[in-house]
């Protein structure tokens, strides 16, 4: 990663409620939340191609099990500094892992030079590094005594975050609960967090792990931007407790790929004009929080 990569990706995400995910979920209503919702979107924000169809078309892919873990100190030494370090394992039908774990660490950050001029490279060859803009809805907060709440903002709007990261597997025997094991995998992450630390950092300040995250997700339904750009859909469950059938955390979000850190100006309009039009979901749209990321964290000490 260096200041000449340009961006590789937009991906915009919209948190939606839990409970309306509740009970067993499959490629059916996965499927049936596309056709019945953002179908809809689709055909009252887009123009249709001009074979006059309407740009939405296949729907989603059948679910992908996988589990989540985030890390981070006592005090949220990586996530006060707007790190965040994620292991993730695929599971199989049985629930059992597929794959060995992965270990992804993402700078996300409002300033597009901060990120496009931050190394973040991988310990061992292979690691896989990305620089993308993240879209969410743009919230206002507002504070009242003994009383918070978050709202969309009118007109609704976008906020743009940019994120790099480095995706690596975890090497076999290296035990991830010491700062000392992320600076090992991540050797330029010790001196991005001297820049802007307050205090001594030490490496051996113990990593602490967030809930188990069991995460259920289906990929790859597919919106035409036009320009030989797609859209291409995810809806993501997390389940934080494996005895209920309700997750704790839903999104659904779609990712476009950037050529060379150009998108065509029609591309962009009809990604811009669909994601405003899917902040319209009524009841289906979570505006009570603004992170999925946040809830899944290991609490302060």
């Amino acid at each position: 990663m260096n200041r000449c990569t340009p961006l590789q990706a937009r991906e915009y995400k919209l948190l939606l409620k839990p409970d309306r995910f509740a009970g067993a979920m499959s490629l059916e209503r996965a499927d049936q939340f596309w056709n019945t919702q953002i179908r809809s979107v689709v055909q009252t924000n887009l123009d249709n191609k001009k074979d006059g169809k309407s740009r939405h078309g296949r729907g989603f892919d059948p679910a992908k099990h996988r589990t989540i873990t985030f890390r981070d100190t006592g005090n949220h030494r990586l996530y006060g500094a707007d790190y965040i370090l994620r292991e993730r394992v695929d599971l199989d039908r049985d629930g059992d892992d597929a794959s060995k774990p992965e270990l992804t660490l993402k700078l996300r950050t409002t300033d597009l030079f901060v990120a496009a001029d931050t190394p973040l490279p991988g310990f061992q060859d292979g690691a896989d590094t990305e620089f993308e803009e993240d879209i969410a809805p743009l919230q206002v907060s507002v504070t009242r005594p003994g009383h918070r709440c978050v709202s969309v903002a009118e007109p609704r709007s976008i906020r743009s975050r940019f994120a790099v990261s480095t995706t690596q597997p975890v090497p076999d025997g290296l035990a991830i609960d010491r700062l000392g094991a992320a600076f090992e995998l991540y050797p330029r992450l010790l001196s991005n967090l001297m820049l802007t630390a307050r205090d001594e950092i030490r490496s051996d300040e113990a990593l602490r792990s967030g809930p188990v995250i069991s995460e259920l997700v289906f990929k790859n339904a597919e919106v035409d931007l036009g320009g030989d750009v797609a859209a291409r859909f995810t809806l993501t469950l997390w389940y934080f407790d494996a005895d209920t059938a309700t997750p704790r955390v839903a999104e659904i979000s779609f990712k476009c790929k950037v050529e060379n850190g150009y998108l065509p100006r029609g591309a962009a309009s009809r990604a811009l004009a669909l994601f405003v039009g899917m902040q319209g979901l009524g009841d289906w749209v979570n505006f009570e929080e603004q992170s999925k990321t946040a809830l899944a964290l290991p609490p302060k000490a």
